[in-house]
Parts: structure tokens; C-alpha cells; sequence
């Protein structure tokens, strides 16, 4: 019998929320570390999966910080025995993002006597010697459990790292979104401008193949409302007594709506294509939600078509292409089956 989509995608939520709880379940409370505090749409949206999931399994949230405001002591202040530090599962693991590696670090050395959980993340290091010192910092927590995205980082987890490892999908599989829009144009390309686009990357050939509008994007950019609430979390950032609540409870209301609006950035744009075509893993993602069928070139070290072997196999309307003709002749394709003249 055949798997539908919602079929997968309810799945894949409850697995990610059954996990989790499986690792909180002597947990009274937990941390959210290393909140993603830039323009990037992916990390939002798996911020606000881990949010959701942490809500639907009645875990309050006590403390949040960013790589910019991580302090040691002030963690230590509302940790107690019973309080997991969760580590943010956006970007990679690894050494492609450093300053959020170093973080992650920085945690594993501060507090071995608490319970501490990446969340799921890909796993990608550029040199083994990095990747070894990561490892024995990870076997040496005596409460350490990586969360691995897929198959590819789980084998490479338990190889290099021997700590606990489970294999957990993405957490903005817990979202569901709705689309924002009919579809404006023939196909949206939102295509990688940062280092994990690949030097040949064949999003732009593949559109000169195409007789159709399409519409080329990234989701980097920072549109008024995002600079707005970009400004009043510096403000409280510099002045916390100016605004109610305590500068914990504003700080988390603040990202939690920064988030929102990154998140519903990305589905304005891919609300607007009837075909998505990608090499982004959350572009991906956020199409199989909204119902978008798509097409996926990969990055650089090929973390899209780990994450699709693992999880999107079985996903009616996803086209793995590996070049521009592949890619031309998977959007021909997906809209012909739209019937798109």
C-alpha cells in the first residue's frame, strides 16, 4: 500500500517528538541554546519546530541565548539537576559555521554533570583533527546525546564521536504551515548565495533551459519588519529594565517573533511558484509542508540528498537532479503533471 504525504509527514513529527521526550523524560524543564539571530529561513523554521515540540510535550523553556550572549554563569543560575541543556539544531555540526561550533563546545566543557542534547543536526567537519577534538569532547560528557539528521552523520557520529546517537529528522517537520498565496509564477528557484552553494551549483543553467517564468531568490535578505524587531531586540539587549517582564521572558517573546516573521518570509516565497527548485535542505522542507512539489540540487558536501535518502524517499513529488538537464527536465515534469501548458 502506498504512503501518502501527510502519512510521512505525520511520521516524521511524531518520531522527532517521541525522541525527544524519550531523552526529557526525568526532565522537569529545559535550556534552548545558540537561537539563530540572522536572516537565514531554515534555522528559523527549526527553531520554531523545537519551540512547537517542547510546548506539545509541556517542557517549558527557562533560559535562551545566542552565540553573542552565551554566559556561563547566568545558565548556571536556572539550571537545576533536573534541567536538560539543549543545543539548537540549525546549520551543521561541524567546522563549515565555526562561531556556533564554538558554542557548542563551550557547553560541553562548562556544565559534564548536565544533561546535554544536540539537537538534530547534519555533520559535516573540514578537517579530521577537528572533528577528533569534537569527538573526545563528546565522549568525555557523561551526559552527552547527539541528535543525527541522517543516516550519513549517524554513521560518521558513532564512528568518530562513539557517544549516545539517535537518528532524528528535522524538527520544522513538526510545523504545519499553510501556503500564503496562489502561485504567481511557473517556478521558484531559491538558490544558495553562501559557502555551501556548490562552485558549479546548476540552479541558474537549469532556468535558461525553461520556456516558463520562474522567479530567482535567496531567503537571506531582511525585509522592514525583520529589521524593525531587529532593532527592538538590540534595544532590550542594552536596556532591559525599558521593557516589561524579565529580560529572559522579553528576549524569548522577541526571537520567538523574529523567527515567525523569517519563517513567513520563506512561505510567502515558495507560495509563489508552482514548482520549487532548490538547493536548500529547508527550502525542501517547507516545500514538502506547503504541498509544493520541488526539485533538489544539493550543496557542497551533500547534506540534501542524505537528508532525502534517509527520510523523502518515499516523497511523490520531490526530483533529485544532479545537473542543469536533470534539473530543466524535472520541472518540465513536475508541472506537466500540474497540467501547465
Amino acid at each position: 500500500m502506498s504512503v501518502t504525504s501527510p502519512q510521512i509527514l505525520d511520521v516524521l513529527a511524531a518520531r522527532y517528538r517521541d525522541t525527544l521526550a524519550r531523552h526529557l523524560g526525568d526532565c522537569d524543564d529545559v535550556v534552548l541554546l545558540d537561537f539563530p539571530n540572522h536572516a537565514n529561513v531554515g534555522d528559523s523554521l527549526i527553531w520554531l519546530g523545537e519551540i512547537a515540540a517542547l510546548r506539545q510535550l509541556g517542557k517549558t523553556v527557562r533560559h535562551v541565548c545566542s552565540i553573542w550572549d552565551y554566559d556561563p554563569a547566568a545558565l548556571a543560575a536556572v539550571l537545576s539537576e533536573r534541567t536538560a541543556i539543549l543545543l539548537h539544531g540549525g546549520g551543521n555540526l561541524g567546522t563549515i559555521w565555526p562561531q556556533h561550533q564554538a558554542l557548542r563546545e563551550a557547553v560541553l566543557r562548562d556544565f559534564p554533570q548536565h544533561k546535554v542534547i544536540q539537537l538534530s543536526q547534519s555533520i559535516h567537519f573540514k578537517d579530521e583533527a577537528d572533528a577528533a577534538a569534537f569527538g573526545s569532547l563528546a565522549r568525555g560528557h557523561r551526559h552527552f546525546v547527539l541528535f543525527a539528521r541522517d543516516h550519513v552523520s549517524q554513521a560518521f557520529a558513532c564512528r568518530v564521536f562513539d557517544c549516545a546517537v539517535e537518528l532524528v529528522p528535522d524538527s520544522a517537520l513538526v510545523l504545519r504551515p499553510r501556503p500564503s498565496r496562489d502561485p504567481q509564477v511557473d517556478v521558484v528557484a531559491l538558490l544558495r548565495t553562501d559557502v555551501e552553494r556548490k562552485v558549479d551549483g546548476d540552479g541558474p543553467a537549469a532556468l535558461k533551459r525553461l520556456s516558463r517564468s520562474a522567479r530567482v531568490v535567496d531567503w537571506l535578505e531582511v525585509p522592514g519588519l525583520e529589521r524593525g524587531l531587529g532593532r527592538l531586540d538590540a534595544f532590550r539587549a542594552r536596556h532591559p529594565r525599558h521593557l516589561d517582564g524579565s529580560r529572559h521572558g522579553t528576549k524569548q517573546w522577541l526571537w520567538e517573533q523574529l523567527a515567525q516573521a523569517r519563517a513567513r518570509r520563506g512561505i510567502d516565497m515558495l507560495s509563489s511558484g508552482r514548482v520549487v527548485l532548490t538547493d536548500r535542505l529547508h527550502a525542501v522542507i517547507l516545500s514538502c509542508l506547503l504541498g509544493r512539489p520541488m526539485v533538489a540540487l544539493d550543496n557542497t558536501y551533500g547534506k540534501i540528498g542524505s537528508f532525502v535518502d534517509t527520510w523523502l524517499a518515499q516523497w511523490p513529488t520531490l526530483i533529485r537532479a544532479t545537473d542543469a538537464a536533470a534539473a530543466a527536465a524535472g520541472v518540465e515534469r513536475l508541472l506537466s503533471a500540474q497540467g501547465a501548458p
